[in-house]
């Protein structure tokens, strides 16, 4: 276990202790071998994958010290990593799974608890920026091989899409998400079902971001095609 203490340092690698600057994230140096440094760390860290768990025993405790601290993490990541200027920003992936992240917790959290109007809008305001940064730097390779990376950064502007549907820009992430999500799933996914990147790791995500599309779209007013259906 490690204390990161009272406020988080998001862009430190706690492990080695290394720092990443804040400054625009296409001039940041990721990987130094002459360190022991992990930027990994501050990435996963900034998916907030332990919010979740934070609102599902909010659920249960009903101890109002859960949602508060939730907002208060929000509040501290968005102000530790402006607007791409920070090695938090370099991958749309994460940024796909953090803003997922704090959107399920939020409305998880919404179950039992009422938040502030000023933290909605500022929770509102930074899944804005987030699926702009997504839709602006998505990760095709180019040559007719994307991966899983690309597949996520399909599931967060569906998601948020949904979030802010009545924009122009917003129906255009989420309908160019249906479309692009139609197209990998017979390219990415084999006819006997698997996926092609050969790894079982990237099958059980692979999968996963597919059943999360698919979800969301038996509860929303978009459905999938009966060849994606069959091959999900």
């Amino acid at each position: 276990l490690v204390d990161l203490g009272p406020r988080i340092d998001w862009c430190t690698d706690f492990k080695s202790g290394k720092s990443w600057d804040k400054r625009d994230y296409r001039l940041q140096k990721l990987v130094s071998l002459s360190d022991k440094s992990d930027v990994k760390i501050p990435w996963e860290l900034s998916r907030c994958n332990h919010l979740l768990p934070m609102a599902l025993s909010y659920l249960k405790n009903g101890d109002d010290s859960y949602p508060n601290e939730f907002a208060n993490q929000v509040v501290s990541w968005a102000e530790g990593n402006e607007y791409l200027q920070t090695v938090n920003w370099s991958c749309p992936m994460d940024t796909a799974i953090r803003c997922i992240n704090w959107l399920v917790a939020y409305h998880t959290f919404a179950q039992q608890h009422r938040f502030s109007e000023e933290f909605s809008k500022f929770l509102t305001v930074e899944l804005y920026k987030g699926a702009k940064s997504i839709y602006e730097n998505l990760e095709v390779t180019g040559d007719g091989h994307n991966t899983n990376h690309y597949l996520t950064n399909l599931l967060g502007l569906l998601y948020l899409g949904e979030v802010f549907g009545k924009t122009t820009r917003a129906n255009n992430w989420r309908q160019f998400a249906i479309d692009e999500f139609e197209k990998e799933m017979l390219a990415q996914i084999n006819g006997d079902g698997l996926d092609y990147e050969s790894s079982l790791p990237y099958h059980g995500l692979v999968t996963e971001i597919f059943l999360m599309a698919y979800l969301l779209s038996t509860k929303c007013d978009f459905q999938f095609s009966e060849q994606f259906r069959n091959r999900l």
